[in-house]
């Protein structure tokens, strides 16, 4: 009806991320804007602690504060809002945190500190994926080998964008230029458009 016979048809598979994409298709796309690391919030936690160790009495801010969502995404732009939102309320003293960790902590070095740990963690996760063993396959191999190094570089471009906030943060406790909430929150967008909402 809308095209020629012999005609090359073609279609979208819509803003869909590498695993995703994986799963239903069987493909990964390079360098995919719409990728995500995905962490649940035990993983995420403890990694954390790893990047920057905080006590784990703090862990009851986490229970207070009611954080929607079981899980934490890291996008090319950095982390979204439920992984700012733990970091600060684990790593920020009591008299820095805004608005229950919603908005950056209230000492612009402090944030910065935040924003630093999660770069760390970014980085702890890149290496961790790197020393995974190759499938014994060899066409299982090269996917995975694919879809591991994407990862890779999707992490890589998160914790630069992190470190480049932590930058800006951290300008901002001598340039009053940056106030609070200035600093970009990286994909949000992509946890809706996932749509994961469960209660810790």
């Amino acid at each position: 009806d809308g095209c020629s016979a012999c005609a090359e048809v073609f279609i979208s598979y819509g803003p869909r991320n590498n695993d995703q994409l994986l799963q239903y298709y069987g493909f990964i796309e390079e360098d995919n804007p719409n990728d995500v690391y995905v962490f649940s919030q035990q993983d995420f936690l403890l990694l954390l602690n790893r990047a920057a160790p905080y006590e784990p009495a703090l862990i009851e801010r986490i229970r207070s504060a009611k954080l929607g969502g079981d899980r934490v995404r890291f996008t090319r732009e950095g982390a979204d809002q439920l992984a700012l939102r733990m970091a600060r309320l684990l790593l920020g003293q009591l008299e820095e945190i805004v608005d229950g960790g919603l908005e950056p902590l209230a000492s612009s070095v402090a944030e910065g500190k935040v924003l630093r740990a999660l770069a760390d963690m970014a980085d702890l996760q890149q290496t961790a994926a790197h020393a995974c063993p190759d499938p014994a396959n060899a066409e299982a191999f090269s996917l995975a080998s694919r879809f591991r190094n994407e990862k890779c570089k999707l992490l890589n471009a998160s914790a630069s964008a992190l470190r480049e906030l932590s930058l800006s943060a951290l300008q901002g406790s001598t340039n009053s230029s940056v106030g609070r909430g200035a600093l970009p929150i990286a994909g949000v967008e992509s946890s809706d458009r996932l749509g994961r909402s469960v209660g810790l």
